[in-house]
């Protein structure tokens, strides 16, 4: 949210620059472009503008299997489950949890409670996204991955 607020305002600073008309009419489209930016940031956020509740599936990255089918489903009462099966592997591989998540003080992501790290996923239009384990997004290559959609 931040991000895409600093980028408007550069941008509005640059339209509000290339503008070569001079006078009151230079000023009212300065002040509706300062008006523009400033109501951009009203306080919406992943938790109170998306409809987040649902399940989410997607197939993670695994470093010595195929991959980590993984389904997180987040209720609206504030519990999640989840489940992932490691694929290629013997013995065991389906694993199940439930609890509690809570979202971070911006409203971006989600914490799984009870469960280690990573276990923060920033949450989008339909999509969870896994961050790593210090709560950043991954990037790289592999990053697409680590996606789980509606």
């Amino acid at each position: 949210m931040k991000k895409s607020t600093l980028t408007l305002t550069i941008v509005a600073i640059a339209l509000a620059s290339c503008n070569s008309t001079s006078g009151s009419k230079a000023d009212a489209d300065s002040t509706r472009t300062s008006e523009i930016v400033t109501n951009m940031d009203d306080g919406h956020n992943s938790r109170n503008s998306l409809s987040y509740t649902g399940t989410y599936k997607g197939m993670l990255p695994c470093a010595d299997c195929a991959g980590v089918e993984t389904v997180i489903t987040l209720n609206e009462d504030g519990t999640y489950a989840k489940k992932t099966t490691y694929l290629g592997k013997g013995g065991k591989n389906t694993f199940e949890e439930k609890g509690k998540y809570s979202w971070n003080s911006a409203g971006q992501y989600v914490i799984l409670k009870g469960q280690e790290a990573p276990n923060q996923y920033l949450v989008g239009e339909n999509i969870l996204t896994q961050l790593d384990i210090s709560g950043q997004k991954i990037e790289g290559d592999l990053a697409a991955m680590y996606v789980l959609k509606k």
